[in-house]
């Protein structure tokens, strides 16, 4: 575990990315998430100390990534393990460099002739999920997922994820004198 506490803490959700390049070459369940990319983009421009990643998954997710993590350079020790498997799946294709798909993951492994992953059945995307305003999810973030000693950070990026982790968590940064905070908010 990282030991030099961060000046960046970044939140949102980690994956299991299923992707068909535009070449048609498929990614099977490989480490993703709007909260890996934005700590990856993050370290390249302020890589020491590391940013932080704050996240939610499930007892499933490969402990074997989370390493991979820390040896990319970033600080794992806000990602909380919940004691329950926790479905991360997402699935794209995309049909050239500028459109990607979401739907039916089953076509598009068809269409270019590559076998269906069997970690891949029962998997549906759904982007008309709304947001409760009142029930927070299993990856909602909450207070007691932020580590204490990373509360003395200065600023925090929120990748997309609910409403109530949007609107609960940036009260509790500015409360401990956090003095950036940028939301990239969901649909």
């Amino acid at each position: 575990m990282t030991t030099t506490l961060p000046r960046f803490l970044v939140t949102g959700q980690l994956t299991r990315d299923y992707i068909i390049l535009p070449d048609g070459e498929a990614l099977i369940d490989v480490p993703g998430g709007n909260v890996l990319y934005a700590s990856v983009g993050l370290k390249v421009w302020e890589p020491d100390p590391p940013p932080a990643i704050i996240a939610r998954v499930g007892d499933d997710y490969p402990r074997e990534w989370l390493d991979l993590f820390e040896n990319w350079g970033l600080n794992v020790g806000g990602i909380r393990a919940l004691p329950e498997p926790v479905d991360l799946r997402f699935f794209t294709s995309f049909v050239d460099r500028s459109i990607r798909m979401h739907d039916d993951p089953l076509s598009h492994f068809a269409r270019h002739g590559l076998s269906f992953p069997k970690s891949l059945l029962g998997y549906r995307y759904s982007n008309t999920q709304i947001s409760s305003r009142t029930r927070m999810q299993n990856i909602s973030l909450r207070q007691g997922d932020i580590p204490l000693e990373f509360l003395d950070a200065n600023a925090a990026h929120f990748c997309p994820l609910d409403y109530l982790t949007h609107s609960l968590l940036p009260a509790v940064l500015r409360q401990n004198e956090f003095t950036t905070i940028t939301l990239d908010p969901s649909p």
